[in-house]
């Protein structure tokens, strides 16, 4: 056997680990058929040459044929059973007094001695802090697979913990760079032992796989007698592919890094765990939110109940980190964060921290038992949160230990509530906790009993506008119960989610105007609702109530992360003399659902011009341009719900959604006028795009669209079909008027932007037969410089840009259906009347009508006829040119001069008598 081969057995007899390399199989204890094997081979080959008097047979049985040697003479066997490491092999010695060759134990003894005798000190394991478990395989987290201390050091009887631990190439000249620091804990004071000397960098040089380096003192060690960079043990980590790693700072707080903590001394670590289990010995565990496989018994006992909302109930979920700090400043603080374990990634997570705490019962008295988890700067916003009840004196003595983080906590999936799991919020109105507000109660103002309920763990952060209520879910609401008739105070009040508030009723409750600032006097932005109240704003411009969308996170492409239901009930809103903007105004959310009821929106200045209602979707805005687009249906409904304002409903348009609806049940608005929003807020293909709200139920009054850029078409002959490339750029598919549906307004669409550059490609647009070829750049070229140029090459068809959007008309305007049988086009604006059951004709002279036409029709062919008495002026042509009563000349024109009056037109409304 060669030199390097026995090196290599003697090696393996007297291992470090049980698989070799490899720290966290656990310390190997020799095994003794190992060391026989292995000191078999060298005595083998070192002893047999010499006269030592041992000796040498190949099995058992030819060692045991020779009985006449002296007490205590030596042998060794071999290869018994022709196998190098049979466990037979090894030395004997002849016992007279047995007449028999037993194994020489001694030998053994003596040569272990030897053996260990030559080991440098350095490499002594004293002790080894074990992991309760290691990163899983597929992570990309540096492994510390062990730490060694030296003889001469004493481990503290405090537990230790992962600081630091990154690699990255931010060390000068971008040299890699390794850095590990772990904590000692004694009271509120942080001991650090620290890689190469109080945390100095360390170049490792490309490493990868397990790599051993010196652990050194930092200073303000606690280990006595040991100086500053003054080796103290080794550490050994696996960089795996070399690839960095940045954990940052606390690295302990993240739930992938829990793992990497050094462990409580096991002693102590079973004493709390005995203790918290004999305290579960009479709670049932299924009646605790966790999964059943869970160990983690502390935190069972610690969380009494928990629901995750918004969750996907075909994942898994864990509290992942749940930590109380103290940390050298003196500072404590509290982080808690849950993990989605079927993606890998933290879902929400929350973080209060004191600068200066007088000690850890202090601050624990401080934690409410109701903690709202939804994320804070390491964890981003999502939809989800966590509700957890906690006893937090159920584990105080665990927490003595100044830090500790309990992972692996699994949520158990009947605790996991999606967004369409849970009941809907405003079919009851009930509430779970009530308070007072009025004379003699425990909040005398309004501001006060709200503001009481803001979050002690985030106290006045808000998410979108609404404060964090701590205790205020799905299943626990609270109602703000306002029960006098007076007066109160609000300017800019925030409302928390599913903070209700409910007065003694219209013109009873009166909530004025606090101060004169520039803000809404109720911020309302996520679920709530609003009962029996007048609220009256003076301040001239702004909102009585304020409701913009909630749902605008940016995150991974779609706003509609938050359910969002609010109602109102018997309110009345109001703005003074001067007062001329909205007085509910609300930029609604992605699947937001608000509902009025018998409420009344007024403004009391008779020449006020804005509306009572005013509603936009979501999208971007030129000075909001990350601001998601829609992407659920929205819904307004308003059960008798009125204004006697000249304009009682705005519904605009910003950018194409989702549609939003608005439904009237019984209600009453003089005009109601769907906007667009101007310029480049707007970006859309089809000009239908450019009116993402419908309006559904019954409204008998006028209504408007008002778009100031226009929705503008390509129209060609009535009948005639555009084709080649071109067509489908300007034109898109036509309906029977020839018209297309691409938009050609501004920006990016107008004609020009979309034929762009032809100078090397032509594009074609054929009518009936006869062609125009674009060959130059286009790009840049006006709409009416590209009209031209198609009328001059189709002369038997020629093109036009024509504005669409007056024949908008809502679903809830009263119409019929029915045909033109008067022989000729009627066209759009015109006042007809019924011919037949279902045939229309044009009014002659002095012939009242039936209705009124809002988009041309074809003689034979099929359309609507609008039966409402009042029209906004902007669909009658020539209604805008007077004032006054009016009449109907041949084909259905207004008339101002004819003879016969049927209607009246005045304040922009042209009413049929």
């Amino acid at each position: 056997m060669s030199a390097s081969q026995i090196r290599a057995a003697v090696e393996a007899a007297f291992r470090d680990f049980t698989v070799d390399g490899v720290p966290s199989s656990g310390a190997h204890d020799p095994i003794k058929v190992e060391i026989r094997y292995a000191l078999g081979q060298l005595l083998e080959t070192a002893l047999s040459s010499i006269s030592s008097g041992l000796l040498r047979y190949a099995t058992v049985s030819a060692m045991e044929a020779v009985t006449d040697k002296d007490d205590g003479q030596l042998a060794y066997v071999y290869a018994n059973n022709a196998d190098p490491a049979d466990s037979e092999n090894g030395v004997y010695q002849w016992d007279d007094g047995g007449s028999e060759w037993v194994v020489a134990d001694w030998y053994y003894a003596a040569v272990v001695a030897a053996v260990q005798a030559q080991i440098p000190p350095d490499d002594v394991v004293v002790t080894v802090l074990p992991y309760k478990e290691l990163p899983p395989s597929g992570s990309n987290l540096l492994r510390v697979h062990s730490i060694k201390l030296l003889p001469s050091i004493t481990l503290p009887t405090d537990p230790l913990y992962v600081r630091y631990l990154f690699r990255d190439h931010g060390g000068a000249g971008g040299a890699e760079r390794t850095q590990f620091i772990i904590s000692k804990w004694t009271g509120s004071a942080v001991d650090l032992i620290g890689l190469a000397g109080s945390g100095a960098n360390v170049n490792t040089g490309g490493s990868t796989g397990l790599v051993e380096m010196d652990l050194k003192a930092a200073s303000g060690t606690a280990f006595a007698g040991v100086a500053n960079d003054q080796k103290i043990g080794t550490l050994t980590i696996d960089f795996k592919d070399g690839a960095d790693f940045t954990a940052g700072t606390l690295s302990v707080a993240t739930s992938e890094l829990e793992p990497l903590r050094l462990q409580m001394p096991a002693g102590d670590q079973d004493a709390v765990e005995e203790k918290v289990s004999d305290a579960l010995d009479d709670l049932s565990l299924s009646k605790v939110p966790f999964a059943q496989e869970v160990t983690a018994i502390p935190i069972r006992k610690l969380v009494k109940s928990m629901w995750l909302y918004g969750a996907d109930p075909t994942h898994d979920y864990a509290i992942s980190v749940l930590t109380v700090e103290t940390f050298t400043t003196p500072s404590t603080r509290l982080r808690i964060t849950v993990r989605d374990l079927t993606d890998g990634v933290d879902v929400c997570s929350v973080l209060k921290g004191v600068a200066s705490q007088p000690g850890f019962a202090t601050f624990v008295a401080t934690l409410p038992d109701i903690v709202k988890v939804m994320g804070d700067g390491a964890t981003p916003k999502t939809r989800l949160y966590c509700l957890m009840e906690f006893d937090w004196t159920a584990v105080s003595d665990f927490f003595s230990y100044g830090s500790a983080t309990m992972a692996g906590a699994g949520i158990s999936p009947e605790r996991l509530v999606s967004d369409e799991m849970i009941a809907d919020y405003l079919d009851s109105d009930h509430w779970h906790e009530v308070i007072r507000v009025g004379d003699g109660e425990t909040y005398e103002t309004l501001r006060d009993a709200v503001e009481s309920t803001y979050s002690a763990i985030y106290v006045g952060s808000d998410i979108n506008g609404a404060p964090i209520c701590d205790r205020a879910h799905y299943h626990h609401r609270i109602l703000i119960d306002v029960v006098d008739d007076a007066t109160f105070d609000a300017t800019f009040l925030k409302l928390p989610s599913f903070v209700d508030l409910r007065c003694n009723g219209i013109d009873r409750t009166l909530i004025v105007r606090e101060n004169t600032d520039p803000d809404a006097m109720i911020e309302a932005h996520k679920n709530h609702k609003i009962r029996d109240c007048t609220i009256y704003s003076e301040t001239a411009g702004e909102y009585c109530i304020h409701s913009d969308d909630a749902n605008r996170d940016v995150l991974d492409g779609t706003g509609q992360y938050i359910r969002l239901r609010q109602s109102f009930k018997r309110v009345k809103l109001q703005g003074a003399i001067g007062h001329n903007g909205p007085l509910f105004g609300s930029g609604i959310s992605s699947g937001e659902e608000i509902r009025f009821e018998d409420c009344i929106g007024e403004h009391l200045d008779p020449t006020a011009t804005q509306a009572a209602f005013f509603f936009h979707n979501n999208g971007p805005t030129s000075t909001a341009p990350t601001v998601e687009v829609g992407t659920k249906p929205a819904q307004v409904t308003m059960r008798g719900t009125s204004s006697p304002d000249q304009l009682g409903v705005i519904l605009q348009t910003i950018d194409p959604s989702a549609i939003c609806s608005l439904t009237l049940i019984g209600c009453e608005f003089r005009l109601i006028r769907l906007d667009i929003a101007t310029g480049g807020e707007v970006r859309t293909d089809l000009v239908s795009d450019r009116n993402a709200w419908r309006i559904g139920g019954r409204h008998d009054g006028a209504f408007q669209m008002f778009d100031p850029v226009g929705a503008t078409v390509l129209k060609t002959t009535a009948g005639e079909e555009p084709s080649g490339d071109a067509a489908a750029l300007i034109f898109g598919a036509v309906d029977e008027l020839g018209r297309g549906e691409k938009w050609i307004g501004d920006g990016d669409f107008t004609l020009g932007k979309r034929l762009g550059d032809c100078s090397s490609v032509t594009k074609t647009l054929t009518i009936d037969g006869q062609d125009c070829v674009f060959s130059t750049d286009l790009t840049n070229a006006s709409n009416a410089t590209i009209v031209s140029a198609i009328n001059a090459a189709i002369t038997s068809n020629p093109v036009s840009i024509v504005d669409i959007a007056l024949e908008w008309v809502p679903d809830a305007a009263p119409k019929r259906r029915v045909r033109n049988s008067s022989g000729a086009t009627i066209a759009k604006g015109r006042f007809v009347r019924f011919s037949g059951a279902s045939t229309i004709v044009a009014c002659a002279a002095g012939e009242r009508p039936d209705g009124w036409t809002h988009r041309d029709m074809l003689d034979g062919s099929d359309g609507y006829v609008i039966l409402t008495k009042r029209v906004h002026q902007d669909y009658i042509p020539g209604a805008s040119a007077g004032t006054g009563e009016w009449g109907v000349s041949a084909g259905g024109v207004i008339d101002y001069a004819a003879a016969t009056k049927l209607g009246r037109t005045m304040g922009s409304i042209v009413t049929v008598y």
